[in-house]
């Protein structure tokens, strides 16, 4: 009983996932606020603060890519569309906007000095026991933002934190309400009870022709063929395309222009630095201190003097370090004067930031070798011939001019000394080979092709070669004769029939039970049922101890449907109050807060949401 209760999530990670993301999608339902189709990109508006659509789509993209990353290979990832997931994101990003707004007029604040000291002390963050630009940033990509994004998102949950706290705060449990938790969820229960399942009933169904007939007339529309097609087609293969295209060797090298100028260039740079904060002194005495230490540095071991004096309590027992640098993590001015270091043991001025001063050291850099044209070549020559053939606008034009102007495909045939090729026919679930691609079932099932009998546009197939088609032949739907379904009707008919008297054997058997009458079936005794029992089904245990508790000698009728064609029929015969383990005590007691704490959470929420201001435009 007590696993669920113990667990949780820790740290601003998990603070993050719990706070901003499962408060999201538990209190309002997404109709609330935002219709199921979201058009444009118009911005949303909470209480005159706008959510920009940038930032919509952004999210929606995140939430997209972790879905599909969650399931994996268990589903088609173009199942999961962006309009699915937009109502969801959109509904989140207002929730967290109520709760920000109510933060910030509550006056919880978060310091970019306390941010920091909440990401050093973040283990995920953290590369030996330090934290760790490079982890980071890592982390950010993981999650679909930058690090600036991430801080900020960790930031913005760290005071959702403190106002969720503040609420919190005033819950406490009463003894009493612990007893009577006890009593309530470590009930124990017997009972009588049977299970009558459908099959029982299959030999007391009888299934005549006519009843057949009759459902077979009835819905015939359930009993038809698939509509099929058969098409003649043509080929324009890859191979004849790349024959075509021969990039020059000036193509060749403004590619690999292209390529140093988006890969090369790019350093990786070890750093440290020495902080010195205006916390406990004037920022006059801080700069003074900083000045000092900048020309100390020049001589002496710098390691040392970021133990000595630096006020980053993530880096100073480390001497300074910072790990791997990463950009969009430091504020501007620190990350212009890292970028400006070019030698391993370059020093910094002394630079300003909202945190204090700073002086940077670059412990290393390393800059990536960039392979030669010579071993790019093949390689870019392979890129600039799919490039070309993915367009191909000269030959596809020409291709497509013909098929229009044409009855059939004998002078795209003549023209280009294809072949004229015939498929078997296929469904609009698709066949195989060229008629199992998405763009050729399309096309044949396309009103040009299927009703005024012309040849398709040109295809691009999955290869990059080119294809037009023409239908062959067509099969409309037709209603399958009785004879072929005859079986599959009777079968369905009777276990039909057969689940409607167990209905009614079981609603017959619940109204003997309820008169206090003795049933002619026997019954199974269970005893010592609690809430927690895994071998009855849910749904059972739950009509179970939603019955009253029987009086004297007397019971409590009870039924639950717990599968399709299967109910369970019986009756409370005793009930024992549960109570709480002296062991267990704790832990049912901070369960039974944080649920009052949630609650109370629940309640401001739905007040604010109730009370805003939300528009979509």
């Amino acid at each position: 009983m007590l696993e669920g209760i113990r667990s949780g999530a820790k740290g601003p990670m998990g603070k993050v996932l719990v706070v901003v993301i499962c408060l999201a999608f538990g209190l309002w339902g997404v109709s609330t606020v935002v219709p199921l189709v979201f058009s444009g990109g118009a911005p949303v508006t909470v209480n005159g603060e706008d959510i920009s659509a940038n930032e919509i789509q952004r999210r929606v993209q995140q939430e997209r890519q972790q879905m599909i990353q969650q399931f994996g290979d268990g589903i088609d990832p173009s199942m999961i569309t962006e309009e699915m997931v937009r109502p969801q994101v959109i509904e989140r990003l207002v929730q967290q906007r109520l709760v920000a707004q109510a933060a910030q007029d509550a006056g919880f604040v978060l310091t970019e000095r306390s941010l920091d000291r909440v990401l050093a002390r973040e283990q995920a963050f953290q590369q030996q026991g330090q934290f760790s630009s490079d982890v980071f940033a890592r982390i950010a990509a993981q999650q679909g933002m930058t690090p600036r994004q991430l801080r900020d998102a960790i930031g913005d949950s760290e005071i959702t934190n403190q106002w969720v706290t503040g609420l919190q705060r005033t819950e406490f449990v009463l003894p009493y309400e612990m007893s009577q938790y006890g009593e309530y969820s470590n009930q124990q229960r017997d009972v009588d009870y049977v299970i009558l399942e459908a099959e029982d009933y299959l030999d007391q169904v009888e299934i005549t022709d006519t009843d057949v007939a009759q459902y077979y007339d009835a819905n015939q529309g359930d009993y038809t063929t698939p509509e099929r097609v058969a098409v003649d087609y043509v080929i324009y293969p890859r191979e004849r395309l790349e024959a075509d295209v021969e990039p020059s060797e000036e193509d060749i090298e403004e590619a690999y222009a292209r390529y140093l100028a988006a890969e090369g260039g790019d350093a990786t740079r070890e750093i440290s630095h020495i902080l010195i904060t205006a916390d406990d002194r004037s920022d006059g005495e801080a700069r003074v201190l900083a000045e000092e230490l900048r020309q100390r540095a020049e001589s002496e071991d710098f390691a040392e003097l970021a133990e000595a004096y630096s006020d980053d309590p993530g880096s100073a027992s480390a001497g300074g370090n910072l790990g791997t640098f990463q950009s969009g993590i430091f504020a501007e001015p620190f990350e212009q004067a890292v970028e400006g270091l070019e030698e391993p043991g370059a020093l910094s001025g002394v630079v300003e930031t909202e945190f204090g001063f700073h002086i940077i050291r670059l412990d290393d850099i390393e800059v990536a070798d960039m392979p030669s044209l010579d071993e790019m070549r093949d390689e870019l020559r392979a890129e600039l011939v799919e490039r070309e053939i993915a367009s191909q606008p000269v030959i596809r034009d020409e291709i497509a001019n013909i098929a229009f102007a044409s009855l059939d495909l004998q002078e795209l045939a003549d023209t280009f000394e294809l072949d004229i090729q015939s498929s078997d026919f296929f469904s609009r679930d698709g066949g195989e080979g060229f008629t199992a691609e998405d763009d050729v079932v399309s096309a044949a099932f396309s009103s040009d092709v299927l009703n005024e009998e012309m040849n398709s546009d040109v295809i691009a197939l999955d290869d990059m070669s080119l294809a037009v088609l023409r239908k062959r032949d067509h099969q409309p739907p037709e209603v399958m004769p009785l004879e072929d379904v005859e079986d599959e009707i009777r079968t369905m008919l009777q276990r039909e029939a057969a689940i409607a008297r167990a209905s009614e054997e079981a609603e017959s058997l619940y109204s003997t039970l309820s008169a206090g009458e003795s049933p002619d079936i026997s019954l199974q005794r269970l005893s010592g049922i609690t809430r927690f029992d895994s071998d009855l089904a849910d749904s059972l245990l739950n009509e179970i101890f939603r019955a009253p508790a029987p009086e004297g000698e007397g019971s409590s009728a009870f039924r639950a449907e717990t599968a399709n064609g299967q109910w369970a029929v019986g009756r409370v015969v005793s009930v024992t109050p549960g109570e709480v383990a002296e062991d267990e005590e704790e832990d049912v007691r901070q369960f039974m807060t944080q649920n009052l704490r949630n609650a109370a959470v629940e309640s401001v929420l739905t007040d604010l949401r109730e009370s805003a201001t939300i528009r979509i435009r």
